[in-house]
């Protein structure tokens, strides 16, 4: 006779299908951008859209992970994650094909170089100076720290939802994008 389920135990496996990737529709994309263009937010969901990145990725990225002098290179190398128990960290991509490079297209690029713009005559103004190629990330917060995923989702809820778009996730992805190897 048994006296328990063991199988209440364990986890239940993951449903097939469940991270599918979701493509944005081309006139919704074009949509999107026209609705985002000159807010900060832009830099970010076009880099997600179009270089496929995580969100722990994107927000893991630091200015050495970008090639915009050869304007083809993002390299993958980090992800932040944030628990409880730990706060915000960095930490390796979940897997070997996480760690990647990727080819970036022309609008990407050009959003880049303007958020580094952006970013550099923002730094100025604060007195912090320029950027370190090294270490600085990408979309740190105010103070420069890690920026929370929590927080990155939560604001983008909120932007989506104003510009009238509230289906539409940074996670999802554009057609067009490519990867190189």
């Amino acid at each position: 006779m048994v006296t328990r389920n063991v199988a209440s135990a364990e986890r239940p496996p993951k449903v097939a299908g469940e991270d599918e990737v979701q493509i944005v529709e081309q006139h919704r994309l074009e949509e999107l951008l026209a609705k985002l263009r000159g807010r900060v937010f832009y830099p970010k969901v076009v880099l997600s859209l179009f270089a496929g990145l995580r969100r722990g990725e994107l927000l893991a990225l630091r200015w050495r992970h970008i090639d915009l002098d050869r304007k083809i290179i993002l390299q993958v190398r980090e992800a932040l994650e944030e628990t409880k128990a730990h706060g915000v960290q960095v930490k390796a991509p979940k897997s070997k094909a996480g760690r990647r490079d990727i080819t970036l297209p022309d609008i990407v690029v050009d959003a880049l170089c303007e958020h580094r713009r952006t970013q550099l005559e923002l730094r100025l103004r604060l007195g912090l100076g320029k950027v370190s190629d090294e270490n600085d990330l990408l979309f740190p917060t105010l103070e420069g720290a890690l920026p929370s995923p929590r927080a990155f989702s939560a604001e983008w809820a909120d932007v989506a939802a104003s510009i009238g778009m509230p289906d539409i996730t940074p996670s999802m992805r554009c057609a067009i994008h490519t990867r190189a190897s």
